[in-house]
């Protein structure tokens, strides 16, 4: 049993344990299954998954938020 001076967390339904087998088994359980489904991105999801990308990719996306014309598109 692999046990972690810092929880592993689930970040979509707020689950912390300290064994990353229980983390594993969560992520394959219904409830968590239907929150990520229904889940919205959240700032910090959405900025940690930015801080994952390599630099390359962070300067397209962030060439493209740039040149993005908010004004005159609609929203999704």
């Amino acid at each position: 049993m692999e046990l972690n001076p810092q929880p592993y967390k689930c970040e979509i339904c707020n689950y912390n344990t300290f064994v990353k087998k229980n983390l594993l088994w969560h992520n394959s359980c219904e409830s968590h299954l239907i929150n990520a489904r229904n889940s919205k991105p959240t700032a910090i999801s959405i900025f940690n998954e930015i801080k994952r990308l390599s630099n390359e990719e962070r300067d397209k996306l962030l060439k493209y938020i740039n040149d993005y014309d908010f004004i005159n598109k609609p929203a999704l």
